[in-house]
């Protein structure tokens, strides 16, 4: 009844999240059909504030299956985006990278930290736009970055050029589960992190998991 005039919202059978108890009758969670896992937990639906919360929560799901589909990069423009990991002096630590490596994908730990990786796979120079959606649907900017001083003329990679951040160190943390980076990538100029986020942020604040060092 508090969600009949919500517009973003179908009430169907076939539905892209539902709404279950969390532990009690008092809580609950968003969770997906297919595989019952948590979208967004510890949801009270009491009154008036929890009800625009709820839909707040539901806006947030909305962008978050937006940016999942969402693609506008250059079709001859092309790179590989890695998360690597370390060594002491700086260089990447490819032995660590392989005992990591399971079907393909690099598994993360509690604590763990990595470091992005750009390579040009393709023979033209772009600008490298990067957001962070998290499991719970939270939006985050990772190239450029405001918070870690990345401008967006830092996020230039040359044709056959590389490059780490290695002064930008990502903390694995959570929420956990499937964490996905979005990738685009320009000709020219591009700075999407206003408008592809929607976390408010201080001024200096780091993303998340991003550790200034």
């Amino acid at each position: 009844e508090a969600l009949k005039d919500f517009k973003l919202l179908e009430f169907t059978s076939a539905c892209d999240v539902y709404l279950d108890t969390f532990g009690s009758t008092k809580t609950w969670a968003l969770k997906y059909p297919n595989t019952g896992s948590v979208f967004a937990d510890k949801i009270s639906i009491d009154g008036a504030g929890e009800i625009e919360n709820l839909k707040g929560l539901l806006k947030r799901f909305a962008r978050y299956r937006y940016l999942q589909t969402l693609d506008f990069s250059e079709t001859d423009l092309s790179a590989q985006v890695n998360l690597v990991f370390l060594k002491a002096d700086g260089q990447i630590d490819y032995d660590k990278i392989n005992q990591r490596t399971k079907n393909g994908r690099l598994e993360l730990k509690k604590d763990d930290a990595v470091y992005l990786q750009v390579i040009n796979t393709g023979n033209k120079k772009f600008y490298i736009n990067i957001v962070d959606i998290q499991p719970d649907g939270k939006i985050n900017p990772i190239l450029p970055n405001k918070g870690q001083s990345i401008r967006p003329e830092d996020c230039m990679v040359a044709k056959y050029d590389s490059l780490v951040l290695r002064s930008y160190k990502i903390t694995i943390g959570p929420p956990y589960g499937e964490e996905v980076f979005k990738v685009f990538l320009s000709k020219d100029l591009l700075d999407l992190e206003d408008v592809l986020t929607t976390e408010n942020k201080p001024e200096g604040s780091a993303s998340r998991g991003a550790l200034k060092s």
